[in-house]
């Protein structure tokens, strides 16, 4: 890492926990990350059907029965959640809107954070990635913007957070793009852009401090533009 994206994963490591999926006899990872007040972002598939628990990165490690689960339309890979035990660290979301987005953010880098598991480690650990946006799509389905990466995806990544450079929240890991029944490291790793968790919280007045004001903002009032939040970080 150089030193933009070590100085970003040691900001935000701690906004950052693992969801611990329980499904038909066996364990699987999911991430998921803190945007305020115990509200919490991820994948929307990687609570569905599943008994899941929860754990904040190091210092809490007894597992969070997740309840109350806010899940976004069908088209859209994201859910949020509350929990009681509440991270110091937020990340704070980024101010692009689909329609303001177009290649300023194309070869840009940042980091993707989350908890795929690795053979023969004893525990489960926090694996990062520094990654460039190699390209900005818009899936044949249409809504919501993805953002592609050069990280190799992996499963457990899903519902990890995607963060510029610049220091806000880029989008939320979702899914490996690909066909033909390839696997997961064969596609394209995508994150879905945060119009839709935007929508999200405003829609279901998710009260999770500075970024409920924040987005509230930007979808009532204009808020900043993407130039904009670019400058000011």
């Amino acid at each position: 890492m150089n030193d933009v994206t070590k100085e970003m994963f040691d900001k935000y490591k701690r906004a950052v926990g693992h969801v611990i999926i329980e499904k038909q006899g066996r364990e699987f990872s999911g991430t998921a990350f803190h945007i305020g007040e115990g509200f919490y972002v991820t994948a929307k598939h990687v609570l569905k059907n599943s008994k899941c628990s929860f754990n904040l990165y190091k210092g809490y490690s007894a597992p969070i029965p997740i309840d109350d689960i806010i899940e976004s339309e069908d088209s859209v890979d994201l859910a949020i959640f509350k929990v009681d035990i509440i991270s110091n660290e937020v990340i704070q979301i980024g101010g692009h809107l689909d329609d303001w987005v177009g290649d300023e953010l194309q070869m840009t880098k940042g980091i993707v954070l989350g908890f795929p598991p690795i053979p023969m480690s004893r525990d489960s650990v926090l694996v990062s990635d520094e990654v460039r946006i190699i390209a900005i799509v818009d899936k044949y389905m249409g809504y919501p913007l993805h953002f592609i990466c050069s990280a190799l995806p992996r499963g457990g990544f899903s519902g990890g957070p995607l963060i510029s450079e610049y220091g806000f929240l880029l989008g939320t890991m979702t899914e490996s793009l690909l066909e033909y029944g390839q696997p997961n490291e064969l596609g394209y790793f995508a994150s879905v852009s945060i119009e839709p968790l935007l929508e999200l919280i405003v829609d279901n007045k998710i009260k999770c401090g500075a970024n409920f004001e924040f987005a509230y903002d930007l979808l009532e009032n204009g808020g900043q533009g993407l130039l904009e939040t670019l400058e000011d970080n």
